[in-house]
């Protein structure tokens, strides 16, 4: 097992739990929406710690204004859905391809929420008079000849509606850059390291004498080198950590010992507990950076080696907000069997592939398919996962995480500064400082006094709350916008009523 973000063969959404009809809830994980929209005075305690730290031990960002770069803009990319391609033998290059990575990272992708309700009508079908003068064989479109039955056993599933709401507005803005993390694998995340299976990386303490060759723990290896596979017990423990952080929009580079309300339920099962010294974040200086993979890829002569660049989404509490959503829905009255809300973005993956004729070849869907027919490609596939320095194998060990809603350190700020204080000083700041916003919602945070960069998920339920109950009044289907409205024009006449 390793991260679900970073398995080259997921096919799943960025959120896999926004992809299923939210059907139950549990109640270790129940709490009150009120949490989401916090007043300025919450102490850092109660708010996760991860949305107070900076880069540190992350990539530098590509820089990007305007129009792409011409080095960039001459690469050839294809995208398909939530995969963005490459096969340019400029890739190939390590410094080139460390670059193209970078400035991949800083485009945010587009990110909506989709709600949906079905319900399930028993109908029958009856010929009308004019079928019935030639024939009750003659068949007839099924809209006209339905009629509602009370006898009929297959009952018709029937989309009552079926709304979008965009985030992009939130996801891509002028302070985006200041909410995006570039990061690669720590040592001790199991993922594909030039391997067919999820791997430690050979340095890490996990490893031990357990990588073959080893002759011992103090042995030092490559920071790209693959180490041993991840036990039963330690795959498990991943997996969960996957799920548990995709519904609370925690970013992949975030310790679990430091989640509380994760780490509890494996700390007696693993016999360890948790070390009260614990960074909140797992990676190290002790790690391979972005260039080394680059070059670690790029050394790499598999044929059908893949370099896997993958973007997530943090900083919301999804699981919380579903339920806020689905409980809104059904306050309408509305009486459907199911109710579903998917959290979908797109480019999820960037994915570097060899310049090759037989890796160009099966990226054409139909080319693909006749390698599975033909059983070319799964002898192949055998043949790579034996022999993977010459058939190739997947290297996903990048990240880029966006932030929808983070905290940043307001300027000349230092541990012992009051809100009040802060807030007399932000006026003066916007002249030397832009970036920070004009009615900038302020906190208190690890070093001092921080400000909110983004939108904080009970602001955006609250003001979306009234509009999402409409549209499922009235069975709305399509992009739901600001510039939607579904309005009363009689009531637009009463006194007062504006």
């Amino acid at each position: 097992m390793t991260r679900k973000s970073a398995t080259p063969t997921d096919d799943q959404s960025g959120l896999s739990e926004g992809n299923k009809s939210d059907s139950s809830s549990s109640s270790d994980l129940a709490s009150d929406t009120s949490q989401i929209e916090s007043s300025k005075s919450l102490r850092p305690n109660e708010i996760p710690a991860h949305l107070f730290l900076g880069n540190e031990n992350f990539e530098d960002l590509f820089e990007v204004s305007g129009q792409p770069p011409d080095e960039m803009s001459s690469i050839e990319v294809y995208q398909r859905g939530r995969y963005v391609e490459s096969w340019d033998p400029k890739l190939s290059d390590p410094e080139t391809l460390y670059q193209f990575l970078r400035y991949q990272a800083s485009i945010p992708p587009n990110m909506t929420i989709r709600c949906r309700g079905i319900s399930y009508v028993k109908l029958s079908k009856e010929l009308c008079k004019n079928c019935q003068k030639h024939g009750k064989r003659k068949k007839a479109k099924k809209d006209v000849h339905k009629v509602q039955s009370k006898n009929q056993t297959a009952p018709e599933r029937i989309v009552d509606f079926n709304f979008t709401i965009g985030l992009n507005d939130i996801l891509n803005h002028d302070h985006t850059s200041g909410r995006i993390d570039t990061w690669t694998s720590s040592p001790s995340m199991p993922t594909y390291r030039g391997s067919h299976w999820a791997r430690f990386a050979a340095q890490s303490h996990l490893s031990g004498t357990h990588l073959p060759g080893s002759l011992g723990p103090m042995r030092r290896f490559p920071l790209t080198r693959a180490g041993k596979t991840p036990s039963r017990k330690e795959a498990s423990r991943w997996s969960e950590w996957e799920t548990y952080r995709e519904k609370r929009g925690v970013p992949g580079w975030v310790n679990m010992e430091t989640i509380p309300d994760f780490w509890e339920r494996f700390s007696v099962a693993m016999g360890s507990s948790k070390d009260p010294n614990k960074s909140v974040s797992s990676l190290s200086k002790n790690q391979a950076s972005l260039r080394e993979w680059c070059e670690a890829f790029c050394a790499d002569k598999g044929i059908l080696k893949e370099f896997w660049l993958t973007k997530e989404i943090s900083g919301w509490d999804f699981h919380t907000l579903k339920r806020a959503l689905r409980n809104t829905i059904l306050s309408t009255g509305y009486e459907g069997k199911e109710v579903e809300i998917h959290f979908n973005y797109e480019p999820k993956y960037v994915v570097v592939r060899s310049n090759n004729w037989f890796s160009k070849a099966l990226g054409s869907p139909f080319i693909y398919f006749l390698s599975w027919v033909t059983a070319v490609y799964p002898l192949f596939y055998v043949f790579k996962c034996v022999f993977p320095r010459i058939g190739g194998a997947p290297w996903s060990v990048a990240c880029a995480n966006y932030a929808l809603k983070a905290y940043k350190p307001l300027p000349t700020t230092y541990p012992d500064e009051s809100l009040t204080s802060a807030q007399d000083r932000v006026s003066t700041l916007r002249h030397t400082h832009p970036e920070v916003p004009e009615n900038a919602i302020l906190q208190y945070g690890p070093d001092g006094i921080y400000y909110l960069v983004g939108k904080r998920e009970g602001e955006w339920f609250k003001e979306w709350e009234a509009k999402i109950k409409l549209a499922v009044k009235k069975k709305f289907k399509g992009v739901l916008d600001e510039k939607i409205e579904i309005d009363n024009m009689a009531a637009k006449n009463l006194d007062g009523y504006q």
